[in-house]
């Protein structure tokens, strides 16, 4: 069997065929720029194949004579071509004597793009002082990589053909890999000394490398560091490497490191990485699945971590204490600090050189640019004048495509802008300083930014305001596709949000993932400039915009864990647009978006994030309201049964009268929202054990719910369901087991057969059949209950930890004590860790797991060893 270095060094052969094609197509639309694109190709594939350091010698010199690339240190030239004649052979050899190469090069290598190169003429004669003609074609570049005594570099230079050509050459089955899309293919120059000093660093280091930026360099103790600017490229030289080298890696994997938060939820996200053997059984919990991940990390070996943006001392002190778990990969992090301890080696990302900036600007514009003859001298002009910044060059070869003009006519308009903006009072020091005040905007970035800012239509510029106030990671396009039912003055507006998405597209303003779902993102820099430049008035029309977009898109309950596969890619951009937003005044709809997050995260079992969310949406809808409104009884409702949730009863109860009293204020005491409050307050009242005073209020939530809406709608199915429950509390199961079949009916005719709202309906009936020692139909509703909620939830939710308590007590009561062990210490895990060891669900399961291990007639010793693993275990452990 072929080893993979044997399958990469045929694919290469296989693609450069493919490059040649190209050529072909490329010369019949425009020789000059055709040769160009060849030659930046091949000097990259070179490079990274022999380890040599070619530049373009047409750069040094308008054609130039006998080749095309050069390494003056090691006096090599290549000439690349695909024509198949003998003849050029001879006219290399005669145009290297007649200007006198062999003082400057030693061997000139002619590299015919051809699976056989032609004969050479019979008349051809080497020069006598040199240098040396040699002939390669894809066989001999074959039998080359072969002898190779780094076969690294086969892979090296099988990702330039990769990233150029859009396709992979690696013979072999991709690693797993959730890399941005959006920056493989993009056009890559400039950074080859760069990502070897990378791949050095990564294979001498146990931990980490991190990619920092500078434009001035400044003496640190101990350590040169940077001090550095946006805009350099360090994500897009991050994921280069990676895919440059993926073939070396087990699995290629990108988290965000902004902040401790979104470490958590990005190395959470890895679950869902296909590839990783994750995707079974996973709880929906951040924390957890980000356990989970780690876990993946420690046990496997040989893999990739990209730690984006750290750009926070918080979340870089999150990310070190991860360091004993990262131990068995390389970890590449991307980020704007500068001091990092013994355990990091910091590498700096400079500008490109004005020649590699000049290449990465003609090779960007080459498609659409109008050409001139003096293109690579007004292409080396820019670079300068853009200081070699990649997103100033990007930005700028956007504006030159999509205006077709002359890259001097864009000079012409750089230096206008600049001037104008100079007048304008932009500038202080070259830069203006946005987010943080030490931080400053490099001054080509706001030119060019401001350049294309202003080619956008007037709503193209606001919808760019709109979306820089959404977290700098990528947006769905769903936001922007209009829902059914949708009216016209909707739909217009999302037309409009479409059409300027592509106008921003292609003046480089933001990037396209075409994948599945389409997405789109905004670089934060970008994102940054144009809310600094928006003025307060700009900017809360802005945020409107963006939280009605929001409400436009919203997948729907966010409670309803099938609403997920929407919410969780949205889930950063609400909280982002929340941050931004203001309290006075505040958007119409923030309240609402408040309150749908805090009831994701509740969902979630996140409490402590849910909880200031509700608070300020509620001191939202008071302010704006006044506190005897409907809105702020639903806000005093959200409110409470989260606090309930978190064993707060004394203020849950105060909430829960004043949001019934509002309610049957409004609209008198038989309507269906009076109904809601009267359940949410027996059901405290039945965990504070005052049922006399609970059934009442269930009975008469029940008969509101039944002559509203019927008697099978879910919302009966509920009152039903807790009536029931109180009712066998209360030792009165013949009268609570009818309404709980009845109610389980509703549910599964409602909802299907695996929705979680049947689940609670199984184990109900589940628990009053064990009481009333039915155990084989109980077992059976009990295991059934549990698959629903594991796959709805996860198996790391207080709702799963109920259904596998209830499991274990059945198995208990059934002379099985030895099953139920381990569900009943997952169960403690998970209640212990989700919410803590003094509410009474921990304190409960707490209890029955000493109370099972002393049944088991344990000794001391191991159930003192199997308590304390419990409690710092959780789900799925055990």
């Amino acid at each position: 069997m072929p080893f993979p270095h044997q399958l990469q060094a045929q694919a290469i052969c296989d693609q450069l065929g493919v490059l040649a094609d190209q050529l072909k197509a490329r010369t019949r639309a425009g020789h000059n720029d055709a040769n160009h694109w060849l030659e930046s190709v091949m000097k990259r594939f070179f490079n990274a194949l022999m380890g040599w350091e070619l530049v373009n010698l047409n750069t040094e010199q308008s054609n130039y004579p006998a080749a095309d690339l050069g390494d003056a240190t090691l006096r090599i030239a290549v000439q690349v071509t695909n024509q198949n004649a003998g003849s050029k052979i001879t006219e290399t050899a005669k145009k290297a004597i007649q200007h006198q190469l062999g003082g400057k090069f030693d061997r000139i290598i002619i590299f015919f793009l051809l699976p056989e190169k032609p004969s050479v003429p019979k008349a051809f004669e080497q020069p006598a002082n040199g240098p040396g003609i040699e002939s390669w074609d894809l066989a001999d570049l074959l039998k080359l990589m072969a002898e190779l005594p780094d076969q690294s570099r086969i892979a090296d230079a099988a990702a330039v053909l990769s990233r150029e050509l859009s396709r992979e050459v690696t013979g072999i089955a991709p690693p797993p890999s959730n890399l941005p899309g959006g920056y493989i293919g993009q056009t890559f120059v400039g950074r080859e000394e760069f990502l070897k000093d990378l791949r050095a660093s990564l294979l001498k280091q146990t931990h980490a490398t991190a990619i920092t930026q500078s434009m001035r360099r400044q003496q640190q103790p101990a350590a040169t560091v940077a001090e550095g600017l946006g805009g350099l490229g360090k994500t897009h030289a991050a994921v280069e490497y990676a895919h440059r080298h993926r073939a070396e890696y087990s699995a290629l994997l990108f988290v965000g490191g902004d902040t401790p938060q979104k470490l958590q939820s990005s190395l959470a996200s890895l679950c869902e990485v296909k590839g990783l053997s994750l995707d079974k059984d996973l709880p929906n919990e951040e924390e957890k699945r980000a356990q989970i991940a780690l876990r993946w990390l420690a046990t496997h070996k040989g893999w990739l971590l990209i730690v984006d943006n750290v750009d926070d001392e918080k979340a870089a002190a999150a990310l070190t204490t991860h360091f004993d778990q990262l131990r068995h990969g390389h970890v590449l992090i991307t980020s704007r600090l500068h001091h990092w301890s013994n355990q990091v080696d910091s590498l700096d990302l400079s500008v490109l050189s004005t020649e590699d900036g000049a290449d990465l600007l003609l090779q960007l514009t080459d498609r659409h640019r109008r050409k001139t003859a003096d293109d690579d001298t007004q292409a080396r002009t820019l670079a300068e004048q853009m200081e070699g910044l990649p997103l100033a060059l990007h930005q700028a070869a956007g504006y030159i495509n999509e205006n077709a003009c002359t890259l001097a006519q864009y000079l012409t308009t750089y230096k206008d802008k600049e001037q104008t903006l100079e007048l304008l009072g932009w500038f202080n020091d070259h830069s203006i300083p946005y987010e943080r005040p030490i931080k400053k905007a490099p001054r080509p970035v706001l030119i060019t930014w401001k350049t294309s800012f202003d080619q956008l239509t007037e709503d193209a510029r606001l919808w760019l305001l709109v979306f820089s106030h959404y977290a700098p990671e990528p947006i769905p396009e769903f936001l922007v596709e209009a829902a059914p039912g949708a009216d016209e003055q909707d739909k217009a507006l999302l037309r409009s949000a479409r059409q300027a998405l592509a106008q921003m597209d292609k003046l480089g303003l933001i990037t396209r993932y075409r994948d599945d779902p389409p997405r789109f993102k905004i670089h934060r820099l970008v994102q940054e400039v144009t809310r600094l430049s928006g003025g307060v008035a700009k900017r809360a029309a802005a945020l409107d915009l963006g939280i009605r977009l929001m409400n436009l898109g919203c997948p729907g309950d966010p409670q309803d864990v099938q609403t997920w596969k929407k919410w969780n890619p949205l889930m950063s951009h609400a909280q982002a647009l929340c941050y931004y937003a203001s309290d006075e005044p505040a958007p119409e709809r923030l309240s609402w978006l408040l309150s749908c997050l805090s009831l994701l995260l509740d969902t979630k079992s996140l409490y402590a994030q849910a909880e200031p969310l509700i608070r300020r949406a509620l001191q939202l809808d008071e302010a704006n309201f006044g506190p005897n409104h409907p809105v702020v009884a639903t806000r005093l409702n959200n409110l409470s049964t989260l606090l309930l949730d978190m064993n707060q009863m004394a203020e849950a109860e105060l909430l829960m009268n004043r949001a019934l009293q509002i309610d049957e204020a409004s609209f008198g005491p038989d309507h269906t929202q009076v109904s809601i409050r009267l359940n949410n307050l027996a059901q405290l009242f039945q965990a504070t054990n005052r049922l006399e005073e609970a059934e009442p209020l269930m009975r008469r939530a029940l008969q509101i719910d039944e002559a509203s809406f019927g008697p099978d709608n879910p919302s009966v199915a509920i009152r039903l369901n807790n009536l029931a429950r109180l009712l066998q509390e209360t030792d009165r199961q013949s009268e609570a087991e009818p309404l709980m079949r009845r109610a389980l009916k509703i549910n599964e005719d409602n909802y299907g057969p695996a929705h979680p709202a049947v689940a609670i309906g199984l184990n109900n009936l589940a628990g009053l059949l064990l009481v009333t020692n039915r155990m084989a139909e109980a077992e059976s509703l009990m295991r059934r209950a549990l698959q629903i909620d594991e796959v709805s939830f996860g198996p790391g939710h207080p709702d799963v930890a109920l259904d596998l308590n209830n499991l274990a007590t059945l198995f208990q009561d059934t002379n099985r004590s030895a099953q139920a062990e381990p569900l009943m210490r997952q169960a403690v895990g998970i209640f212990v860790r989700r919410l803590g060891m003094e509410h009474p669900n921990s304190q409960a399961a707490f209890r029955n797991y000493i109370d099972l291990l002393q049944a088991l007639e344990l000794p001391e010793a191991e159930i003192e060893k199997r308590v304390r693993e419990a409690v710092g275990g959780g789900a799925g452990e055990g």
